[in-house]
């Protein structure tokens, strides 16, 4: 019998990464209600799209339904305050949950 083990990289894929960040952006502009273009990585929720704490509270709630995996913790919410800072912990949650996974099959 031969084994064949899966390779996996360091971090998310390109395609993957856009993927999220597309979805992310989408996502952002339809619950807030703004423009898709106002929606960049350097945007911040309250000074740019006038989001409040409980706007960005439903958002990350929102986020956790659209990305198995994605578990945003009460701490983290608070530094999370651009569009970019919550893509990039998307990213690397969905990696985390991947390479788990990655771990389980090969054990």
């Amino acid at each position: 019998m031969t084994t064949i083990g899966l390779i996996t990289s360091p971090r998310p894929t390109a395609v993957k990464e856009g993927v999220v960040t597309d979805k992310v952006r989408t996502l952002i502009a339809e619950y807030l209600d703004v423009d898709m273009g106002s929606v960049t990585d350097e945007t911040h929720f309250a000074d740019d799209l006038g989001a409040d704490w409980v706007d960005c509270v439903d958002l990350m709630i929102a986020i956790e339904d659209q990305f198995a995996g994605v578990q945003i913790a009460d701490d983290d919410l608070d530094r999370i305050v651009t569009v970019g800072d919550l893509i990039r912990y998307i990213e690397a949650a969905v990696f985390r949950s991947e390479e788990e996974a990655v771990r389980r099959i090969e054990n």
